[in-house]
């Protein structure tokens, strides 16, 4: 795998992990929390700086998932509470 290759891919995720984060409304340190990686290696992450590895990216992954899910059945609640 070429290096421009790697990057692509590496950039793609970045954008796509401050995308859903910016989506759900949580901060770095939320996802930090949530995910069990550092506030700091995340940002470092964002930056180009840091390379996570795949646990990393899967635990994050799962954190976005498990909010957005979580985000879901209180808007939910919220909806019945209203019927």
């Amino acid at each position: 795998m070429s290096f421009e290759f790697t990057a692509t891919i590496v950039a793609v995720e970045v954008i796509s992990i401050h995308h859903k984060r910016l989506k759900l409304k949580i901060s770095q340190s939320r996802l930090a929390a949530l995910s069990g990686v550092s506030r700091f290696r995340i940002c470092l992450y964002k930056r180009g700086d840091l390379l996570l590895s795949q646990a990393e990216l899967n635990r994050i992954d799962e954190a976005i998932r498990n909010e957005a899910q979580r985000i879901q059945a209180e808007a939910q609640e919220v909806i019945d509470l209203l019927v």
